[in-house]
């Protein structure tokens, strides 16, 4: 999956996060060859055979842009039989609810399946144990936090309401395609957060 070039434009570390989903979830099958320090690793997607859609949003007009964007797929689940979403929401907002609230619970109705990762900032000494907001907290929706190789709470995950599930998101390993380089690029290991577990 291509590595977004913008972040070198825009100075947006962020940028290449879809990228780094999508790769976990639908990445071909690759190889990592063996070196002095490691044998050869073998990857892949983890649900093989899948279609991906990937509708980005502006972070300059986020709630709206992900409205837009969820009722896209309201509008086309049927036609291109999309059964789930990964949502994530940087930007967040300080409202009772979410711009794009009808259309996650709509979404829901339609019987697709919504998962959102709750925030990396547990441990954050400026907001010490926050709770978790939207959209983990809302009823329509799954929040997924992370966990560790040896299965405990990873420590910077919230918890409280909102979170349902959790999966490894730390040590991740995220495949990117450089395009100004045109070379792959495996990140071993890397993935450090839990956007990579949901």
């Amino acid at each position: 999956f291509p590595s977004d070039s913008d972040n070198k434009i825009t100075g947006d570390g962020s940028s290449a996060h879809g990228t780094g989903v999508a790769g976990i979830l639908v990445g071909n099958n690759y190889v990592v060859p063996k070196t002095t320090s490691h044998p050869a690793q073998q990857y892949q997607g983890i649900i093989q055979d899948s279609l991906l859609y990937n509708i980005r949003t502006n972070k300059a007009d986020s709630q709206n842009t992900i409205k837009l964007a969820l009722q896209w797929v309201l509008d086309n689940h049927a036609k291109y039989h999309i059964t789930a979403i990964n949502l994530t929401d940087f930007i967040g907002t300080g409202a009772s609810t979410p711009v794009y609230d009808a259309q996650v619970r709509a979404l829901w109705n339609a019987g697709i399946f919504v998962a959102t990762p709750v925030a990396n900032e547990w441990m954050n000494e400026t907001a010490f144990h926050a709770p978790i907001g939207y959209q983990g907290k809302s009823q329509y929706v799954f929040g997924t936090g992370g966990a560790l190789l040896d299965n405990t709470l990873w420590e910077k995950a919230q918890r409280g309401p909102g979170l349902d599930i959790v999966s490894q998101s730390l040590k991740v390993t995220l495949p990117y395609y450089e395009v100004d380089n045109n070379k792959e690029v495996i990140y071993d290991s890397a993935g450090e957060g839990n956007s990579w577990g949901c």
